[in-house]
C-alpha cells in the first residue's frame, strides 16, 4: 500500500538516529512544551487518479484537519473571504482541481476552503507585517496579529572536516498549534520510482522543503520574501487574480517532478513566473545557492564559497538592502532581534560546520523561534533526509486570539496586549491593537509599538496615561471614532 503511514525520523540515513533522538528528548524536555517527535511518512502514488492521493493522508490527519477548521475557519467572516477568494481565483489546472476535490470529499471540508488554502503561501506574503490588504471583492483584511505566517532560516554550510555540504532549515509557522500536528514526510513515486521527498502539511498539496535524490540532485527550500516596495500589495494581488498565476507550490510541484539535475533545478527556480516574493534556497553536491525571487524575475542571490565552513544564510528578509521588517520579527525571542543576526554569531564563532553543529544552531534560541514546527537535515552527497517536529513553544498549551493569558502562557497569535479586561488588576490579551485603540501606560509584554497591528503610534490627548494611540499620525481630515 503506497499510501500506509510509517513514523520515522527520516527516508535515508536512520543509522545512529534511534540515538541521536534519545539525547535531543534528553537535553531538551526540561525547556520544552513537547519533546523532539520523528515526523509521520506516507507514500504519495502519482499514478493513482489525482482525487485519490491524498486519501490515506487525509484519514491520518482527520482530527487536527477538524480542530484548525473549527477553530479558525467555520466562522461567518472566514467563510466570506475563502468562497469570494475561490470565485474570483477561478478554476485551477485540471490536476491540481482534482487534487483538491478529493482532499475536501474524504475531509468534508468545504471545496472552496481548500482551494484558497492551496494559496496559503501567497495570502501570508501579501497580509505583510505593516498592511491592512482590500482584496478585489472589496473586503478589507485588518490586522490583528492572527495572520498567517512562515518566518523560516535556511542554511546552507560546508564542514571543515570532510567539505561536504548540509543544508539546514527551520520552517516557523504562526498556526503552530494546529499544523505541527498535520506535518509530514511525502515521498512521491511515479511508475514505481521515488521522484522527491518532501515536507507536506496535510490539506496542502504542495511542498515546502524537498529533496531531489542523486549525486546531481538538489534540495529546496521555500522561504517567506516580504515584498519590497517594488512589488506592493496591490501588483500581488493582481498576479493571482488578474493574471491567474499559478501557486508557487504547484511550480515546485511541476520542477520536482521532471527535473533531476541541479543545474536545471536552479535554472527553472531562477525564471519561472511567480505569483509572488520569495526566497528559494538550494543545495547540491559540493554547492549551494539562495534566490531571492520577484514574481517576474530573479532580483538578488548568494552563492556557497569553496571554503571550510563557508556558508550562505536567509531567513524572510533582504538584509542586504537593510530591510527594517527584519526587526520587527515577533517569533525571535524578543522583540527587536534579528534571527540572521543570531545565527552568523554562532556560525562564526564554529569550527566545523557539521550535521552536529547545525543541529545545535538550529535549536539555539538566538535561532529557533517560539512557532517552529518542522526541521530538515539535508545532505544530497551522502543522500541523507534526516527530519524533525522540534520541541516547540506553542505547538501545545498556546492561548487563542483575543483570550487573555496566564503566568507562564504565550499566545498563538504570536502578540499580546495590556488591558483592564484582563484579571482582576488587569493581564495581558493575544493579539494585537488595531489602529485607533489606545495603548495601555502599563508596560506592554511586546516592546516599543509591538502591542499595536500597525507597529506604529501617535501622541493623543484622547488616550489618558499613555496618551498614545495605534497607528499612523492623522491628518486634519482623519477622525478616530
Amino acid at each position: 500500500n503506497l499510501f500506509r503511514p510509517r513514523t520515522s525520523l527520516a527516508s535515508t540515513d536512520k543509522s545512529n538516529m534511534a540515538r541521536f533522538l534519545c539525547l535531543s528528548l534528553v537535553l531538551f524536555t526540561c525547556a520544552s512544551s513537547r519533546p523532539v517527535l520523528p515526523v509521520p511518512e506516507f507514500k504519495i502514488n502519482l499514478d493513482l487518479e489525482p482525487e485519490e492521493r491524498y486519501r490515506e493522508v487525509i484519514a491520518h490527519f482527520e482530527q487536527p484537519l477538524n480542530d484548525i477548521y473549527d477553530s479558525l475557519v467555520n466562522n461567518i467572516v472566514v467563510r466570506h473571504f475563502y468562497e469570494k477568494f475561490s470565485e474570483h481565483r477561478g478554476a485551477e489546472n485540471e490536476e491540481l482541481a482534482a487534487e483538491i476535490r478529493g482532499i475536501s470529499k474524504y475531509s468534508k471540508i468545504p471545496l472552496q476552503a481548500i482551494h484558497a488554502a492551496q494559496f496559503l503561501y501567497e495570502l501570508q506574503t501579501i497580509m505583510v507585517p505593516v498592511e491592512n490588504v482590500t482584496w478585489p471583492w472589496g473586503q478589507t483584511t485588518y490586522r490583528t496579529g492572527q495572520e498567517p505566517s512562515f518566518g523560516c532560516t535556511g542554511i546552507i554550510a560546508r564542514s571543515a572536516s570532510d567539505g561536504k555540504v548540509t543544508h539546514a532549515r527551520n520552517l516557523d509557522f504562526s498556526f503552530a498549534k494546529w499544523l505541527a500536528n498535520m506535518t509530514y514526510t511525502g515521498v512521491f513515486y511515479k511508475g514505481g520510482q521515488e521522484l522527491f521527498t518532501a515536507q507536506m502539511i496535510a490539506g496542502y498539496t504542495s511542498p515546502l522543503t524537498a529533496m531531489r535524490r542523486g549525486m546531481n540532485g538538489y534540495t529546496l527550500e521555500i522561504n517567506t520574501r516580504y515584498p519590497p516596495k517594488k512589488w506592493n500589495v496591490r501588483s500581488l494581488i493582481d498576479l493571482i487574480f488578474k493574471e491567474k498565476r499559478e501557486s508557487s507550490g504547484w511550480i515546485k510541484r511541476e520542477v520536482l517532478q521532471s527535473i533531476s539535475a541541479f543545474e536545471d533545478a536552479v535554472k527553472a527556480f531562477s525564471t519561472r513566473p511567480y505569483a509572488s516574493t520569495e526566497y528559494n534556497i538550494i543545495s547540491g553536491t559540493q554547492r549551494g545557492i539562495i534566490l531571492a525571487r520577484d514574481p517576474n524575475d530573479l532580483y538578488h542571490n548568494l552563492t556557497l564559497g569553496p571554503n571550510k565552513n563557508d556558508y550562505i544564510l536567509m531567513t524572510n528578509f533582504d538584509y542586504w538592502d537593510h530591510d527594517f521588517k527584519e526587526w520587527l520579527d515577533p517569533t525571535s525571542i524578543h522583540f527587536g532581534h534579528s534571527r540572521r543576526v543570531g545565527a552568523e554569531t554562532l556560525l562564526n564563532a564554529s569550527t566545523d560546520l557539521d550535521f552536529n553543529r547545525l543541529y545545535q544552531i538550529m535549536n539555539d534560541d538566538e535561532v529557533i523561534a517560539k512557532d517552529t514546527i518542522y526541521q530538515a537535515f539535508m545532505n544530497v552527497e551522502t543522500d541523507s533526509y534526516k527530519s524533525f517536529l522540534p520541541d516547540c513553544e506553542d505547538c501545545s498549551g498556546c492561548v487563542d486570539h483575543a483570550k487573555c493569558i496566564k503566568e507562564g502562557e504565550s499566545c498563538c497569535s504570536e502578540r499580546s496586549h495590556y488591558t483592564l479586561e484582563c484579571g482582576k488588576i488587569g493581564g495581558y490579551r493575544c493579539g494585537c491593537l488595531p489602529d485607533g485603540a489606545c495603548r495601555s501606560a502599563y508596560l506592554n509584554a511586546t516592546m516599543g509599538d509591538a502591542d499595536c497591528c500597525s507597529f506604529s503610534s501617535h501622541f493623543s490627548l484622547a488616550c489618558p496615561g499613555a496618551f498614545r494611540r495605534c497607528g499612523p499620525a492623522p491628518s486634519d481630515s482623519s477622525v478616530y471614532v
